[in-house]
């Protein structure tokens, strides 16, 4: 399968915005004093999760009850 110049661009772009976003998503938490997990795409606050994050939802769910 050849990939045209415009296929190559699009995907370039679609890319950088992703890129972008990120970058703006990670700014945005530690603006409001949060750390950014890359790893999991999630933002925590302070004490929130002392010991990582949990390695599931039903992780976090326990820790509720």
């Amino acid at each position: 399968m050849k990939i045209t110049k415009q296929q190559l661009k699009d995907i370039i772009k679609e890319e950088i915005e992703k890129v972008i976003q990120e970058a703006d998503t990670e700014m945005s938490c530690q603006m409001k004093g949060g750390t950014w997990h890359a790893d999991q795409q999630k933002c925590t606050y302070s004490d929130e999760f002392k010991h990582g994050l949990p390695e599931s939802q039903e992780e976090l769910e326990e820790k509720k009850d």
